[in-house]
């Protein structure tokens, strides 16, 4: 199946077990990133994305991800080690997501996006979807005022940084190499 025949809860699901596969734990986050990559890169999603205390959120999302735990599908535990609220797929969760086809495609872009989620910690990921949403979002003229917005708006991170983050995005073929 295509992005546009899966049903929302049907995508979230199947990345969700592709987030266990590939990560030890993992909670909002990590979920919240992927997903916006994931639009990023051409995958339809039926959820829009604001920018939010640590960079791009779906509130959309974030009600299905609630629903799917209510429901049963998946699990939301806090980890005591950790400190933090971790995702898991319950068996019936899982059962969904046997039965869910997925064409090269979105096979291609759920790689792309997990290999990139996978080598990058939660403040890169947060730095690099800020990058990301301004530049998309705000359209600054130059690469000087996009990284002028962004540590605006992520105010410990310096020049350098946010500039490492561009070519990365870039390197990644996620924002295209202008200016």
């Amino acid at each position: 199946m295509t992005e546009e025949t899966l049903k929302p809860q049907e995508m979230v699901l199947l990345v969700l077990n592709r987030l266990e596969e590939k990560l030890k734990d993992f909670g909002q986050p990590i979920v919240q990133k992927t997903f916006y990559f994931l639009k990023a890169v051409g995958v339809d999603l039926s959820f829009d994305f604001s920018f939010y205390h640590y960079g791009p959120y779906s509130f959309g999302l974030q009600r299905i991800l609630e629903k799917l735990d209510l429901y049963g599908l998946m699990s939301i535990e806090y980890n005591l080690e950790t400190g933090r609220y971790c995702y898991n797929l319950t068996s019936y969760g899982r059962k969904i997501v046997d039965s869910v086809i997925v064409d090269d495609a979105l096979e291609a872009h759920l790689d792309h996006v997990l290999n990139l989620i996978a080598t990058r910690s939660i403040k890169e990921l947060e730095l690099i979807s800020t990058i990301h949403f301004v530049q998309k979002e705000h359209l600054p003229p130059n690469d000087t005022d996009l990284v002028d917005i962004v540590r605006y708006l992520k105010c410990n991170s310096s020049v350098k940084v946010v500039q490492a983050g561009l070519l990365f995005l870039r390197s990644e073929g996620i924002l295209p190499w202008t200016q």
